[in-house]
Protein backbone atom coordinates (compact mmCIF):
# COMPACT_ATOMS: atom_id res chain seq x y z
CA UNK A 1 0.00 0.00 0.00
CA UNK A 2 1.20 3.34 -0.70
CA UNK A 3 1.42 6.10 1.17
CA UNK A 4 -2.12 8.26 1.15
CA UNK A 5 -1.25 11.71 -0.56
CA UNK A 6 -1.56 14.43 2.21
CA UNK A 7 -1.19 17.50 0.11
CA UNK A 8 -4.60 19.01 -0.74
CA UNK A 9 -4.33 22.53 -2.36
CA UNK A 10 -7.96 24.41 -2.13
CA UNK A 11 -8.04 27.06 -4.89
CA UNK A 12 -10.70 29.64 -4.28
CA UNK A 13 -11.69 32.77 -6.24
CA UNK A 14 -12.93 35.99 -5.26
CA UNK A 15 -15.30 37.92 -7.47
CA UNK A 16 -13.24 40.32 -9.95
CA UNK A 17 -12.65 43.81 -8.98
CA UNK A 18 -13.26 42.76 -5.27
CA UNK A 19 -10.91 43.29 -2.92
CA UNK A 20 -12.01 40.87 -0.45
CA UNK A 21 -13.42 37.35 -0.68
CA UNK A 22 -14.97 34.51 1.55
CA UNK A 23 -12.43 31.90 1.89
CA UNK A 24 -13.46 28.26 3.31
CA UNK A 25 -11.06 25.68 5.48
CA UNK A 26 -12.71 22.75 5.73
CA UNK A 27 -11.31 19.16 6.71
CA UNK A 28 -7.78 18.64 9.23
CA UNK A 29 -7.05 22.34 8.90
CA UNK A 30 -4.51 24.48 6.70
CA UNK A 31 -0.64 24.72 6.77
CA UNK A 32 -1.22 27.78 4.66
CA UNK A 33 -2.30 30.19 2.30
CA UNK A 34 -1.73 32.40 -0.23
CA UNK A 35 -3.46 34.80 -2.24
CA UNK A 36 -2.86 38.08 -4.14
CA UNK A 37 -3.53 41.75 -4.26
CA UNK A 38 -4.21 43.04 -7.61
CA UNK A 39 -4.44 47.22 -8.92
CA UNK A 40 -2.25 49.51 -8.41
CA UNK A 41 -4.45 50.65 -6.20
CA UNK A 42 -3.97 47.94 -4.04
CA UNK A 43 -1.82 47.14 -0.69
CA UNK A 44 1.67 46.40 -1.42
CA UNK A 45 1.55 43.73 1.71
CA UNK A 46 -0.14 42.39 3.75
CA UNK A 47 -3.45 44.39 4.69
CA UNK A 48 -4.99 44.89 8.02
CA UNK A 49 -7.64 42.33 7.45
CA UNK A 50 -4.80 39.85 6.23
CA UNK A 51 -3.56 39.98 9.67
CA UNK A 52 -7.02 39.51 11.64
CA UNK A 53 -7.13 36.87 9.39
CA UNK A 54 -4.40 35.04 10.37
CA UNK A 55 -5.54 35.12 14.10
CA UNK A 56 -8.77 33.74 13.38
CA UNK A 57 -7.61 31.09 11.67
CA UNK A 58 -5.54 30.63 14.66
CA UNK A 59 -8.01 31.07 17.20
CA UNK A 60 -10.47 28.40 15.30
CA UNK A 61 -8.40 25.67 15.12
CA UNK A 62 -8.08 25.69 11.35
CA UNK A 63 -4.08 26.12 11.88
CA UNK A 64 -3.20 22.92 11.54
CA UNK A 65 0.49 23.81 13.05
CA UNK A 66 1.25 27.40 13.58
CA UNK A 67 5.11 26.20 13.58
CA UNK A 68 5.03 25.43 9.79
CA UNK A 69 1.81 27.55 8.79
CA UNK A 70 2.57 30.55 6.02
CA UNK A 71 0.77 33.22 5.06
CA UNK A 72 1.75 34.54 1.71
CA UNK A 73 0.79 37.47 -0.57
CA UNK A 74 1.89 38.51 -3.77
CA UNK A 75 1.14 42.07 -4.76
CA UNK A 76 0.49 44.40 -7.79
CA UNK A 77 3.70 46.05 -6.89
CA UNK A 78 6.01 42.94 -8.44
CA UNK A 79 6.52 42.11 -3.79
CA UNK A 80 6.02 39.26 -2.74
CA UNK A 81 5.82 38.19 1.61
CA UNK A 82 5.19 35.58 3.75
CA UNK A 83 4.55 35.90 7.71
CA UNK A 84 5.24 32.94 10.33
CA UNK A 85 4.41 33.03 13.49
CA UNK A 86 7.58 32.38 15.30
CA UNK A 87 6.12 33.32 19.33
CA UNK A 88 2.62 31.64 19.44
CA UNK A 89 2.18 33.74 22.96
CA UNK A 90 3.40 37.06 21.69
CA UNK A 91 1.13 36.57 18.54
CA UNK A 92 -1.76 35.86 20.93
CA UNK A 93 -0.99 38.80 22.82
CA UNK A 94 -0.79 41.15 19.89
CA UNK A 95 -3.90 39.65 18.14
CA UNK A 96 -6.23 40.09 21.02
CA UNK A 97 -5.15 43.59 21.67
CA UNK A 98 -5.67 44.26 18.07
CA UNK A 99 -8.24 41.86 16.40
CA UNK A 100 -10.58 40.91 18.77
CA UNK A 101 -13.21 43.48 18.50
CA UNK A 102 -14.70 45.45 15.98
CA UNK A 103 -13.29 48.78 17.52
CA UNK A 104 -9.64 47.29 18.42
CA UNK A 105 -9.64 46.21 14.92
CA UNK A 106 -10.72 49.83 13.38
CA UNK A 107 -7.72 51.08 15.63
CA UNK A 108 -5.02 49.32 14.19
CA UNK A 109 -6.10 49.73 10.69
CA UNK A 110 -6.23 53.72 11.33
CA UNK A 111 -2.93 53.36 12.72
CA UNK A 112 -1.38 51.47 10.04
CA UNK A 113 -3.15 53.90 7.20
CA UNK A 114 -1.26 56.66 9.90
CA UNK A 115 2.31 54.68 9.34
CA UNK A 116 1.66 54.54 5.92
CA UNK A 117 0.92 58.12 4.65
CA UNK A 118 3.67 58.48 7.11
CA UNK A 119 5.96 57.37 4.48
CA UNK A 120 4.38 59.20 1.36
CA UNK A 121 7.49 60.02 -0.46
CA UNK A 122 8.19 56.41 -0.88
CA UNK A 123 6.99 53.86 -3.41
CA UNK A 124 3.71 52.32 -2.02
CA UNK A 125 5.53 48.92 -2.30
CA UNK A 126 8.00 50.30 0.01
CA UNK A 127 6.01 52.38 2.78
CA UNK A 128 3.60 49.46 2.91
CA UNK A 129 6.66 47.27 3.63
CA UNK A 130 7.99 49.89 6.59
CA UNK A 131 4.69 50.66 8.12
CA UNK A 132 4.12 46.55 8.35
CA UNK A 133 7.28 46.38 9.91
CA UNK A 134 6.51 49.02 12.53
CA UNK A 135 2.83 47.35 13.31
CA UNK A 136 4.11 43.79 13.69
CA UNK A 137 6.99 44.41 15.95
CA UNK A 138 6.68 42.34 19.35
CA UNK A 139 3.65 40.71 17.67
CA UNK A 140 5.44 37.20 17.30
CA UNK A 141 5.41 36.90 13.73
CA UNK A 142 8.17 37.43 11.14
CA UNK A 143 7.89 38.88 8.17
CA UNK A 144 9.59 37.25 5.10
CA UNK A 145 10.23 39.07 1.34
CA UNK A 146 10.53 36.66 -1.33
CA UNK A 147 12.06 37.24 -4.84
CA UNK A 148 10.64 37.46 -8.09
CA UNK A 149 10.49 33.63 -8.55
CA UNK A 150 10.10 32.89 -4.87
CA UNK A 151 13.37 30.47 -4.56
CA UNK A 152 14.39 32.93 -1.94
CA UNK A 153 12.99 34.08 1.04
CA UNK A 154 15.24 36.67 3.79
CA UNK A 155 13.46 37.55 7.07
CA UNK A 156 13.28 41.32 7.65
CA UNK A 157 12.35 43.67 10.58
CA UNK A 158 12.41 47.16 11.83
CA UNK A 159 14.19 47.03 15.22
CA UNK A 160 13.62 50.56 15.43
CA UNK A 161 11.80 53.16 13.21
CA UNK A 162 15.16 54.24 11.54
CA UNK A 163 16.12 50.79 10.70
CA UNK A 164 15.60 47.47 8.29
CA UNK A 165 17.47 44.56 8.34
CA UNK A 166 17.87 41.80 6.73
CA UNK A 167 17.89 38.38 9.03
CA UNK A 168 19.18 34.71 7.85
CA UNK A 169 16.53 33.12 9.01
CA UNK A 170 14.66 29.99 7.52
CA UNK A 171 11.44 30.48 5.85
CA UNK A 172 10.33 26.69 6.06
CA UNK A 173 11.22 25.72 9.13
Amino acid sequence: QGAMNTNIYNYQQGQPGEHQMVITISGLGADGMMHSHFGSDSFGTFSGEDLRFLYLINRSGHMRDYKTFTSTVVTAHGTSYSLKITDLSAFISFANTHFSSDAAFTNFEHEYNVQREALFFLPEAQKAEMALLNMIRDSGLMLFKGNSNFTNWQAIERPNPNTLTVINADCTS
